[in-house]
């Protein structure tokens, strides 16, 4: 079940689309997975992803276990990361 999609352009013309999705069978207390692809100027995509657990589930897991979202734009957009073929 998709959660949202927003969309934002950078100031170096590139696109970033951020995403999040749970598993429909198990609604809202699911496990979330949250998206984030980098469309680079050069043609290139770099995407980025992290799943996080919710409700009863997540409760000994503590906060520092979970990658937050703001840092799923820091990898995606990070220009060190490159293809080398």
């Amino acid at each position: 079940m998709l959660r949202g999609c927003t969309t934002r352009t950078l100031d170096d013309g590139s696109i970033l689309v951020e995403g999040a999705s749970v598993l429909a069978s198990l609604g809202e207390d699911g496990p979330t997975t949250h998206i984030v692809r980098h469309f680079r100027t050069d043609g290139s995509v770099v995407s980025a992803s992290a799943s996080h657990t919710a409700g009863a589930e997540a409760a000994g897991l503590g906060a520092y276990r979970q990658l937050h979202v703001d840092r799923l734009d820091l990898i995606a957009t990070d220009r060190e990361i490159t293809f080398q073929g």
